[in-house]
């Protein structure tokens, strides 16, 4: 889903109009959160997730968490819905086998790496998961889901973005209150430059941190020399485009997609014949990647992006002590 331009900045006409059925979404949603019982599994449960519609760098930040967990000693899996899959689970990632078409993109991706699991109803695929033999899940998104208890939950922000005209789907970009979020979640993770004053914002309302995607050197270098054509179907595909020119690649042509979007022969023999055009090397993500018909991998090059926080050492701390049970900081 591309989101509408109107909602990045208040008082559209539009936002007017659909103020009502913004107000039927709430309804439902917290109605939803307020009657449905919670599942408590028997091990630790991290929420990654996010208030507003679109990519704001949760699922790079779980993997990071994930990927420090096990670096520690713990047994994380992941648990994921599975967005643009078409299984239900709860079932774990096999990535010889699945597709990004059955199980998405994000769990295809975070499960070369970290045991994922996807399942539509969060509860049964963490007791699954609890069943297999994991210490500690991690949910990528799921901070609107009430059907499972979160010990410790972390709400990302797009620092670019930051909550664009404020109002709730689909008259404004928000899955529920901004105050209504705050009040569920231990930490606030701002990614990319805080253009939007979040900080001072929400000072002393929760610890507030600061991180950032970064493409790994290896991936840039490769590529030094070479004039590229960009591609991109993920949240924000503009803040890729600008990575690679931060980044000193030469970019003279890029094309945007709506997120999770599945390539189309017709799309996929655009960007040969304007690559070969332009004499230039088809770019693009991770997850984009996954979703490109194994005929045409070849002939594209990924860039790969890993977080960085500003705060790693204490953010660390925080969630080594809230799966730990420790108190004090």
């Amino acid at each position: 889903m591309k989101a509408p331009l109107f909602w990045k900045n208040k008082g559209s006409l539009y936002e007017k109009f659909l103020s009502p059925l913004a107000a039927v979404y709430r309804l439902i949603t917290s109605q939803r959160e307020k009657f449905t019982q919670k599942i408590k599994v028997p091990i630790p449960v991290i929420c990654v997730g996010n208030i507003v519609m679109g990519g704001t760098g949760k699922t790079p930040l779980t993997k990071m968490i994930a990927t420090t967990l096990k670096e520690q000693g713990f047994n994380a899996h992941i648990l994921s819905r599975g967005y643009g899959g078409n299984l239900k689970g709860p079932l774990l990632v096999d990535v010889s086998s699945h597709t990004a078409q059955e199980v998405g993109d994000e769990p295809l991706l975070l499960a070369q790496t970290i045991p994922t699991w996807i399942a539509k109803n969060k509860a049964k695929g963490a007791k699954a998961a609890t069943k297999a033999g994991a210490e500690i899940l991690i949910l990528d998104d799921g901070l609107q889901n009430p059907m499972l208890h979160k010990d410790f939950s972390i709400l990302v922000v797009n620092g670019e973005y930051g909550l664009g005209n404020e109002r709730i789907f689909p008259a404004g970009p928000l899955r529920e209150p901004v105050e209504n979020a705050i009040k569920k979640v231990n930490i606030i993770m701002v990614m990319g430059k805080d253009r939007h004053v979040l900080e001072k914002r929400w000072l002393g309302v929760c610890p507030i941190f600061h991180g950032d995607l970064h493409p790994f050197e290896n991936d840039i270098q490769t590529l030094k020399n070479s004039p590229i054509y960009a591609f991109a179907g993920i949240g924000h595909p503009e803040k890729f485009f600008a990575m690679l020119r931060h980044y000193g690649l030469h970019v003279i042509a890029e094309k945007a997609f709506p997120d999770h979007y599945f390539f189309k022969s017709r799309d996929l023999n655009e960007l040969r014949a304007q690559a070969k055009h332009l004499k230039a090397q088809l770019v693009t993500t991770e997850k984009d990647f996954l979703r490109l018909p194994h005929d045409i991998q070849s002939e594209v090059k990924i860039i790969r992006a890993h977080v960085m926080i500003e705060e790693e050492s204490l953010f660390s701390n925080l969630i080594y002590k809230a799966v730990t049970h420790e108190k004090k900081i």
